[in-house]
This record gives C-alpha cells, structure tokens and sequence, in this order.
C-alpha cells in the first residue's frame, strides 16, 4: 500500500510551484503595466517635442508670409505658432521633471527659443517701419535672417538632443518589456510543465493505490469468505455439541442448574423443573432458589453458596417445598464454575 504522504506533499508542491507561477506572472504583468505606462510617457515626450518643433516652423511660416505679402492676417499664424511652441515647452519641462538632463536640455532650449522668437518678433517689427529706406530694411532682413538660421540651428540641435535622450529611453523600455514578456513566458511555462508532470505522477500513484487497494479487498474478501465459512462450520459443530450436551443433561434423572452469584437460577435440566413441579424453565429462570428451601436448612444453604463463592465445593441434605407444595429431600451439590480469567462466573 503506497502511503498517502508523497500523494499529499505532491498535492502541495504542485500547489506551491502554481501559487509561485501565479505571483511571478502578477509581477511581471505589473512590470509590464508600468513598462507600458513609461512608454505611453516617453511618447508623450517626443510627441510635445514634434509640437515645440511645429510650432516654431509655424510661427517662422507666419513670419515669411508677412514680410512677402504684408498681410497682417498672417500675423495670426505667428501668434498662433509661438503660443503652441510655448505650451509645449512647459508641457515637455513638465513631462520630463523626474529627468534632470533633459530639464537642463529644455531650459537651454528654453531660452534659445526665447531669442528665437525675439529673432522673428524683430522681423516683424521691422517690415511694418515703412518709414525705412527698402535699402536699409533689406539689409536688417538680411542680418535678422542670418542669425535666426544659427538659433534655429542651435533650436534643431537642442531638440534632437532631447529626442535622442527620449528614444534611446523608449529603446530601454521596449527592451525591458520584452525581457518582461519573455521572463513570464518562460516562468509560466516551468510552473505549468511541473505541475502537470506532478500531477500526472500523483494520478499515477492513485491509480497504483486504487489497484493495489482493489487486490486487497478481494484479497481480504477471500479471507472473510474464508472466514465466514470456517465460523458457520464451527457454530454448526458448536451447536449440535450443546444439543448433545443439553440431550445428555436433560436425560439425567438428578436436578442440574447454574446459579448466578446472588444465588438466582440461570439453566436447569428437564429432571430439575420436574422436581422442582415447573410446567417449564420460565417459572424458575432468574428466579432465587432460597425460598424453595425450608426454613430451618436456609442458613445451612446460604453457608454452603457462600462456601462456593469463595470457591470451596460442598454439599447438604435438606428439604425443599416444590412450586405446587410437594415436600422433598434432596442432597444439594454446589462446585465453583470459573471463566477464562479464572474468575467465579457461576455456581
């Protein structure tokens, strides 16, 4: 018979290795949630650097139409274009708050683009003196024009600075996340490969537990079989020996009874209901023998009785009063019985 203990720790173990599964899966998914917050993040960085890079190209784009066309309509695109650039810088500063390089980035950016926008604001300003020569006014243009190309330079350089910084951090975060998504596979594939090869060898030492199990009832079947039929033969032979014995007892002229140890009648023969006048053994089993005895011999009785009980044999002539009133000697016998533990069981 296999013990329940491997069946019972296999049970745990495999448990174990699920629940252990199971944790290393919630943390690698909780890894790969916030991976997938700090890349939504880092996209939101290089998308507020696309808007800081549009809304300076849309205010330059305002700036060029009006000094061509000197339509002040165009000035509405300009505005338009520098406010975007500002809100995107402050959102990028904002986004970036946990990241001291790039903060230090988008303050130098900060203020180039401040003199940027002074750049494009003096052009402005310029084209609409129309009380300046066209000599003069072109050569101002010229020289406003010239050093907004170096700070536009130096803007593009900044940006690309700051976008190379959130990239090579997307590129660390999209690693990360696949090791993630590798590790958890990986975990989950051993956690699950060892608790089904578990549960497979603990179904098996079921199935040898129910076999072995099996043979051993019919093993044990058998021998009740055995048994049950050893025991209806031996009660078969007990039987007809206590018949026999009862023949032999009842075919005795002299009364036989047994006696309990307070002196009332357990059995008695056929003789003895005839002597003692019974129509049958209901009238005197469980019954005192004492007062079928007469007076002046139940002192001699008692003493003999007591005698048995002590485990002394005896015997006395007295007369006895049968059930119907016949007066009778008889000579009484009482011998000790013992049971197995040599104990007096009966008289």
């Amino acid at each position: 018979m296999i013990s329940n203990k491997p069946i019972f720790g296999g049970f745990i173990l495999a448990l174990l290795i699920l629940g252990g599964a199971g944790i290393a899966s919630y943390l690698n998914i909780k890894a790969l949630t916030e991976n997938k917050h700090l890349v939504e993040h880092t996209y939101q960085v290089l998308l507020s650097i696309d808007r800081i890079d549009d809304g300076l190209s849309e205010a330059e784009r305002g700036k060029n139409r009006y000094i061509i066309t000197s339509n002040t309509e165009n000035l509405a695109i300009y505005q338009n274009g520098r406010r975007n650039a500002n809100q995107a810088i402050a959102e990028t500063l904002q986004l970036t708050i946990d990241k001291p390089i790039q903060q230090q980035h988008l303050k130098a950016l900060q203020t180039i683009f401040q003199r940027r926008l002074a750049n494009l604001q003096q052009a402005i300003a310029l084209q609409s003196q129309q009380n300046q020569t066209t000599s003069t006014t072109s050569a101002s243009q010229k020289a406003l024009l010239k050093q907004g190309s170096q700070l536009q330079r130096e803007v593009e350089a900044l940006l690309a600075k700051i976008e190379k910084e959130e990239r090579s951090l997307l590129k660390q975060r999209s690693l990360s996340t696949d090791r993630t998504v590798w590790n958890n596979s990986v975990l989950a594939g051993i956690g699950y490969l060892s608790s089904f090869m578990l549960l497979l060898a603990i179904y098996l030492l079921l199935q040898k537990q129910i076999r072995d199990r099996a043979a051993t009832e019919r093993v044990l079947s058998e021998a009740n079989l055995l048994l049950e039929t050893k025991i209806q033969e031996r009660t078969a032979q007990l039987a007809k020996s206590t018949n026999h014995l009862r023949t032999i007892i009842d075919a005795e002229p002299d009364c036989l009874k047994t006696l309990d140890l307070n002196g009332k009648i357990l059995e008695i023969n056929a003789s003895g209901l005839g002597i003692l006048e019974a129509d049958d053994d209901c009238q005197v089993i469980g019954q005192d023998v004492l007062p079928l005895i007469k007076p002046q011999f139940k002192d001699a009785y008692r003493q003999l009785f007591q005698q048995a009980l002590l485990g002394k044999a005896g015997s006395i002539q007295a007369e006895i009063i049968a059930i119907k009133g016949t007066h009778r000697w008889v000579e009484s016998h009482c011998v000790p019985l013992y049971d197995e533990q040599n104990q007096i069981l009966q008289c």
